[in-house]
């Protein structure tokens, strides 16, 4: 064979040689896949807050009290059991009953306006409120006062209607300033936020007036909820007075003089909004989950680490094995060619 021709055969080969070391001690590059989510999808919130008046509340049952709402059996509570059951233990469930009896639609806008709900609402999944029955009740209950006789009671409800008008004047404007202030108080950009209808509590009451007006205006004021929704744009509806209708009587105290609820009327609540909750998504952050996967790339990084080592040990090693041989291979060639020169 041809003395050049033998050198360029080495030469390949050699070549060839340090390629593998090369490739041995760079490794094959590893192509690291997109990043999981650990965002997990749910169907009821981890965090809920309510908020308005005495019936979210819970007044008039058993175990209220104005100090620690935790205590009856109202449909926040009923919902609290329900939502945590259904939700794993990562999931952080909480929940938040700001209601306090009495309040009219001003007073729940001030009390928005005046920062107290702002650390609750900032990660609330979703805030559920029952407001305006105050806003009209001082003027029912103008004429069911326990001494009134029936004849009092229907002689001052003559002028009832315009009374209730005029408290029902400014609803539309308050709730509309509520909606907001909720808003941009929740970061969350996927909140929930779900304002109650008003039952009639004065369904089927001895004095038919009173279930007249009832009717006309409280549905005055849900229409006013349902317009100022937006077709569920701006709030999603819970329709309590629909459920209660036919109902009101048995799902009240109004036997007793008391427009709340009892408690099956509260069982009633909570089932109407787990209902219209339940067809929404919510979304928790897993946290656990990212730890454990941030722990395991961590190892997995490590042990990378070193067999990239390891594998720049052999590179090193079999580059230094392709160097001998190449010195060997053209001190070979040369006393080849010497030889040959000789000859």
């Amino acid at each position: 064979m041809h003395i050049h021709k033998k050198a360029d055969i080495l030469r390949r080969a050699i070549c060839a040689i340090c390629a593998a070391a090369v490739f041995i001690c760079g490794g094959a590059t590893a192509f690291a896949e997109g990043e999981p989510s650990f965002d997990v999808e749910v169907n009821v919130p981890p965090k809920t807050v309510f908020l308005g008046d005495s019936i979210a509340a819970g007044y008039g049952l058993k175990g209220y009290d104005k100090n620690d709402l935790t205590k009856c059996p109202s449909y926040a509570n009923i919902l609290a059991e329900v939502f945590k059951s259904n939700l794993p233990e990562e999931a952080d469930f909480a929940y938040e009953n700001l209601a306090i009896s009495g309040y009219t639609s001003q007073e729940l806008l001030d009390l928005l306006k005046g920062g107290t709900c702002d650390k609750a609402l900032s990660d609330a999944d979703a805030v559920v409120v029952s407001i305006g029955g105050n806003d009209m009740l001082g003027v029912f209950l103008g004429i069911m006062g326990k001494d009134n006789s029936v004849g009092d009671m229907v002689n001052r409800s003559l002028s009832l209607s315009d009374d209730l008008d005029t408290a029902l004047a400014p609803f539309h404007e308050k709730l509309s300033a509520i909606t907001d202030e909720i808003h941009d108080r929740t970061k969350n950009a996927d909140c929930k936020l779900i304002i109650q209808t008003l039952y009639n509590p004065f369904e089927g009451h001895v004095i038919s007036l009173l279930d007249k007006l009832g009717e006309e205006k409280i549905g005055k004021l849900n229409e006013t909820i349902f317009s100022l929704s937006e077709k569920g744009e701006n709030y999603l509806v819970a329709d309590v007075a629909s459920s209660f209708k036919g109902r009101n009587q048995e799902l009240t105290n109004i036997k007793d003089m008391d427009i709340h609820p009892n408690a099956e009327g509260h069982q009633l609540i909570a089932k109407t909004l787990e209902e219209l909750i339940e067809k929404q998504t919510f979304t928790y952050h897993d946290d656990k989950a990212e730890a454990e996967y941030v722990s395991e790339q961590k190892v997995k990084k490590a042990e990378e680490e070193r067999r990239s080592d390891r594998r720049k040990n052999i590179g090193i090693a079999a580059g230094a094995a392709a160097a001998v041989t190449a010195c060997a291979a053209v001190g070979i060639s040369i006393g080849v060619h010497k030889r040959k020169t000789k000859e």
